[in-house]
């Protein structure tokens, strides 16, 4: 029920609690202000988008380490507070703060789609924190295995019985693999209803559905927990990552 010994003489630093987290947050995104109180000048007439880029840089990098080594439930506060920083600027920036809640909302919505699908590239770091968990252990469980012996009696899949209580960091990561699938099987759903329904016709008659991106995976190339921290093609990245 518990990992092995770490190798003698290692000194585990101390871990961030949730409220050192957002602290964290709140003084990297500092720099939102002085972006902000940008103004063209004269003869430069590019002030929004130097506005836009930094915040861009701001929002995606400021958390993703701390969502790839940190459990779902440690970085959740920070990254609702990282978000609430980061629409307030874009808010304030568009001007967007006049409307009403729900315009201010769509507007937001847009924002944080991906560029080449005519956002700004904002990503909410709470929609992504549990993909965050589950990435690096797909990256790093593999490695770890092969590195440290004791490791490979660890077996993360397992859940809680009455003889055996699982690690929480690997129920975390169970939770999180699980909330992910429900999430592709949602998205699934929707497109199939979007490829089905007609949205509307055309003057020369032809029927129109409504967008969605391409490329979602077939269901049964996903992997289970088990089959994924061990899947060759990412024991080939990992050994290309690693040498």
């Amino acid at each position: 029920s518990s990992l092995p010994n770490a190798a003698e003489g290692y000194q585990p630093r101390e871990p961030l609690c949730s409220a050192q987290l957002v602290k964290r947050v709140r003084i990297a995104l500092e720099p939102l202000d002085g972006i902000i109180q940008l103004r063209d000048a004269p003869s430069l007439d590019i002030a929004q988008q130097a506005q836009h880029c930094l915040m861009r840089y701001c929002s995606n990098t400021t958390l993703v380490y701390f969502l790839r080594t940190m459990p779902p439930s440690m970085t959740i506060e920070a990254a609702q507070e990282h978000d609430r920083l980061i629409a307030s600027a874009f808010h304030r920036i568009v001007g967007s703060e006049a409307g009403s809640p729900a315009q201010c909302e769509r507007a937001l919505r847009q924002a944080r789609l991906p560029v080449k699908l005519g956002g700004l590239g904002l990503t909410s770091m709470a929609a992504i924190r549990r993909a965050a968990w589950v990435g690096t252990w797909a990256l790093v469980w593999t490695p770890l295995r092969q590195l440290h012996a004791p490791f490979r009696a660890v077996d993360i899949t397992a859940e809680s019985a009455a003889d055996f209580q699982q690690l929480s960091i690997f129920t975390e990561l169970q939770d999180a693999h699980s909330t992910l699938l429900d999430d592709y099987d949602y998205v699934a759903r929707t497109y199939e209803q979007y490829d089905r329904q007609v949205f509307n016709y055309c003057k020369e008659g032809l029927a129109h559905f409504r967008f969605h991106p391409d490329g979602l995976p077939d269901r049964d190339t996903l992997l289970d927990l088990a089959e994924g921290i061990s899947h060759p093609s990412i024991c080939a990245s990992c050994a290309c990552w690693a040498g």
